[in-house]
């Protein structure tokens, strides 16, 4: 298996290609990353009466019952997003240091390549205890696992930064926020079934027939996406 980007700028029409369209203009897209995301519980939480107010959006695992059907602990949680303009001068030097080794305002922000520096910057800013972290690999390179993580399964996204990436799973299965799933909630019944108990494709090639199913709907978020592996402590 080989590194790959899927673009699709239309609807069906879907390009391969070994590096990012960033990639061109010399941002460096990482193969792998760790990155931050709301515990699902507390995001299952927040989104539940937008939904409730629309029970007709409900299908798949959106949220509507206090118990998720299904929980989702993918790329697409909510992350931690650091910028120097939240926090004006209200913060320390070393927050100062953070937030200069992010590269604020650029494409390639928040690229994290080690576990402690993640979990110094997960702390300094946000209420911690409510985000975990996860590192992602994007499907057919060899960037070693860090020690003492567990395979999740398959995520389809954009790509990764530490305050998280778009999942074409979360938004048309689980927490719809752009342009969610087909109306009426059918399309992907058997996609939806066969994820996994994290809410991830098991295989690879159920997660690459899943995109290229999505990426076929008129509704489709339209961009350019990659297949990329999940791991948790």
């Amino acid at each position: 298996m080989e590194r790959k980007f899927y673009s699709c700028g239309e609807i069906g029409t879907i390009t391969e290609s070994a590096s990012s369209y960033n990639e061109q203009y010399g941002v460096v897209t990482p193969d792998a990353n760790f990155i931050s995301a709301m515990k699902y519980p507390i995001l299952y939480k927040a989104n539940l009466s937008r939904f409730r107010e629309h029970p007709e959006w409900i299908c798949y695992g959106h949220p509507y019952d206090d118990i998720p059907k299904k929980q989702y602990l993918g790329t697409d949680r909510d992350g931690v997003h650091v910028y120097a303009d939240k926090y004006g001068e209200n913060i320390t030097e070393r927050q100062k240091e953070l937030l200069k080794l992010l590269k604020e305002d650029t494409w390639d922000e928040m690229v994290i390549p080690d576990e402690k520096t993640a979990l110094e910057i997960l702390t300094a800013f946000e209420k911690h205890e409510d985000y975990e972290l996860l590192w992602v690999r994007m499907s057919g390179t060899d960037a070693p696992v860090p020690e003492g993580y567990r395979f999740l399964g398959y995520d389809v996204t954009d790509s990764p930064r530490f305050c998280g990436m778009f999942s074409i799973i979360c938004d048309c299965m689980f927490i719809c926020r752009w342009h969610g799933c087909d109306e009426g909630g059918t399309l992907f019944t058997e996609e939806f079934a066969s994820l996994n108990e994290n809410g991830l494709f098991s295989q690879w090639q159920h997660a690459y027939d899943y995109m290229i199913k999505y990426l076929h709907q008129p509704w489709a978020e339209t961009g350019e996406y990659g297949i990329y592996e999940v791991y948790a402590r």
